[in-house]
């Protein structure tokens, strides 16, 4: 008497003939769950919302819920501040969602992520006397005059004149002249003293013409002397020097008293005490700008790139620099809210860019799109500019992944782009490394970037974007589909021409060699393969059908998916926090989101064994299946060695060996149980007895 026995269930092996398969393994695995040995179905997707319309791309935001996107979609979650107290602000990264990398707040708000850099040059004039503008009211020495203050309105402020009198801002100043001075003798106060009531002094008139001639360069001469000064003022029509101060030398701010009771700023120079002083250069500056795009009030910003340098100019005592020219790019979805201006301030060794001044844009443009620096290199701030090299996220960049030590990688055709540490929307161009395939997609394992492409597949190595190496690996395996891309602890697996790869840092294996042949891989169309891994499974479906299925990693076997009539899936999407496979899909009901076996129903499994070869002619007259058929019937069915004609078709009630239709007597036997209810063992026997005592 012959009896055939599964004790144990596993998946199907198609690589191997059904008869030389172990009495385990299935020659067919429809929706089983063997991963304990037992035959089980698994449960049927559960419902979790309804789409609008069709998405090729889902995403559970923690905030908003479920949201999706017609196209495939790269996500990542920020690796920065994302909260503002216990309020998220939920940002994501995105590529794909538009022509552009975007940011997606909490709330729906969406953001350029890359910030364009500002092409426009600054240009820098010289704002006469604007630093003395600014400088405050404070007692200074005769003889110390670049501190001697500038305002118009400086009324009581005490200066120490010559001999240690102290001399008295007047309240009575005229706008063009600046300020008048009294003298406090015995703290007894005098009247004004008018500048006007000085006499006119032709020697400290020419003097303060010469400096002025010589530090504007005149006629492109920085050599006047008195002599020519006053030969100057001749050939232009005057007949003596007075003549012309009084048509324009109040005008051109050149002093033409000598007098220690009047100081005041004359143009390019101080006098005081009867001596006048040109300015000197106090540094020698340049500039550069940045646009910044701040949102969630400002816990987010983004800084670009800086413009390009404006042209060095000198600045002489008591002069500022006027800054124009700025130009704030425009973009779709570009929203910036400040500039920041940067300086030269020269060092031991070299000149750093220091912060300068941060304004609004608003504050930029009511101040006519200029801003006036009278601060002096000592008083810049020690804040030094490092976005100098921070090229933004190229538009057409995909396939946005984030690594564990907070780099950020893209890539456009076969360049990988590497972001700052923790700074998303900055690629410079010195970190961007070249393969030699078009990239397919990326992943990560650890610190180690997986670059899978049309061709050979690399590695990216390193702890920081500038010390990042490309490893070529000598496997010819490419990737044909940049949805079967999953990671797993420790790896990544995708789908190359010939199986499922398996990736980590120190190996690379075919997962499935030993399970399917090339041509079994190629014929279930695998460049349509979407992929996650869920609970120690590769789960795939192939897009648009309602086939998929289940590779259990670390078995040698598979398990087929198939869905309900009228199923289509679209995408599969992992969420870590709720442990949960989710997957969009078109159904009888509609778009919607669906969550692999979340439901309560089971899916109607079938399970196929092996060919089971007797050396003599025998029939299969008894069954015996154990398990729970109690409240859930089982269908069995027998074949014989023609593996297609039923040779008898059993509904299973219970734990009871079942008498079977007589049938010819044959060599190959083969069974098959469809239905929802747990097997454990599975018995056919030429005999009663031999089913029942194992005979």
């Amino acid at each position: 008497m012959t009896t055939l026995a599964v004790t144990v269930f596993a998946g199907e092996v198609p690589r191997i003939a059904p008869r030389l398969l172990e009495s385990q393994q299935a020659a067919q695995a429809v929706n089983c769950d063997v991963t304990q040995g037992l035959l089980r179905p698994l449960r049927s997707p559960g419902r979790v919302q309804a789409l609008p319309a069709p998405a090729q791309t889902i995403f559970k935001h923690a905030v908003d819920g479920w949201l999706s996107w017609p196209d495939r979609v790269d996500v990542v979650k920020s690796a920065i501040f994302d909260a503002d107290g216990e309020r998220p602000l939920g940002q994501l990264l995105m590529t794909g969602a538009r022509d552009y990398p975007t940011m997606y707040l909490a709330g729906g708000e969406v953001f350029r992520l890359g910030i364009p850099r500002p092409d426009a040059v600054l240009a820098v004039t010289t704002a006469t006397g604007a630093a003395l503008r600014n400088v405050e009211a404070v007692a200074f020495a005769s003889d110390d005059l670049e501190s001697a203050p500038g305002r118009e309105n400086f009324a009581g402020a005490e200066i120490l004149g010559e001999d240690d009198v102290t001399l008295t801002v007047s309240a009575s100043l005229a706008a063009s002249r600046g300020p008048v001075v009294t003298q406090d003798d015995d703290d007894e106060d005098d009247e004004d003293a008018s500048c006007a009531d000085l006499s006119f002094d032709r020697a400290a008139c020419l003097a303060a013409k010469v400096l002025q001639l010589n530090d504007a360069a005149a006629e492109g001469r920085r050599d006047w002397t008195a002599e020519e000064a006053a030969a100057h003022i001749t050939d232009a029509g005057f007949d003596s020097v007075r003549e012309w101060w009084e048509t324009y030398g109040d005008e051109e701010s050149v002093c033409p008293w000598d007098n220690a009771t009047c100081c005041r700023k004359a143009g390019y120079v101080y006098y005081a005490g009867g001596e006048a002083r040109k300015p000197e250069v106090v540094r020698s500056s340049s500039y550069c700008y940045t646009v910044v795009q701040r949102v969630a009030d400002g816990l987010i910003a983004y800084e670009s790139a800086p413009s390009p340098p404006s042209e060095i100019l000198d600045v002489l005592t008591g002069d500022g620099v006027t800054l124009s020219g700025f130009v704030i790019p425009e973009a779709p979805d570009l929203r910036i809210t400040h500039v920041r201006i940067y300086r030269t301030v020269a060092g031991n060794e070299s000149a750093d860019w220091r912060f300068l001044a941060e304004l609004s844009v608003e504050e930029l443009a009511a101040a006519g799109w200029k801003y006036e620096d009278t601060t002096h290199d000592k008083d810049v701030s020690t804040e030094v500019l490092v976005t100098s090299q921070w090229d933004p996220i190229p538009d057409n960049a995909r396939g946005l992944i984030k690594t564990d030590n907070g780099i950020y990688a893209c890539f456009r055709g076969n360049e990988l782009l590497l972001s700052e540490p923790f700074y998303p929307y900055a690629y410079p161009a010195a970190y961007r490394l070249t393969v030699e395939d078009a990239i397919v997609a990326l992943a990560h394992v650890d610190n180690t970037i997986v670059v899978l492409t049309e061709g050979r597949p690399y590695l990216a190595q390193g702890t920081a974007p500038e010390s990042m190496q490309l490893v070529h690996l000598p496997i010819e395996q490419s990737c044909i589909a940049a949805g079967s891309v999953a990671t797993l602890p420790g790896g990544v697996i995708y789908a190359s021409p010939d199986g499922l790869m398996l990736f980590s840092s120190n190996q690379q294996s075919l997962l499935t060699e030993q399970t399917l042949t090339r041509e079994q891989w190629q014929e279930l169309q695998p460049e349509r393969l979407l992929g996650s891994v869920h609970d120690g499974r590769y789960v795939g479906f192939f897009e648009g059908t309602r086939e998929g299925l289940l590779f259990h990693i670390g078995r040698a076997d598979v398990v087929r998916l198939r869905l309900p009539e009228g199923w289509r899936v679209r995408c599969l999407y992992h969420h870590s926090q709720d442990d949960a496979l989710y997957l969009a899909a078109q159904t009888p009901e509609g778009e919607g989101i669906w969550q692999f076996e979340g439901g309560a129903e089971p899916l109607p499994y079938l399970w196929r064994s092996k060919d089971f070869f007797t050396s003599a002619l025998c029939g299969m007259t008894a069954a015996r299946i154990q398990g729970n058929q109690d409240a859930r019937h089982l269908l069995l069915r027998v074949f014989g060695p023609d593996r297609q004609r039923c040779r008898d078709s059993v509904r299973v009630r219970g734990g009871k060996t079942l008498r079977l239709r007589p049938t010819r007597a044959e060599r190959l036997w083969s069974f098959e149980l469809s239905g929802v209810a747990e097997v454990c063992e599975a018995r056919l026997g030429s005999s009663v007895e031999g089913v029942e005592y194992g005979q």
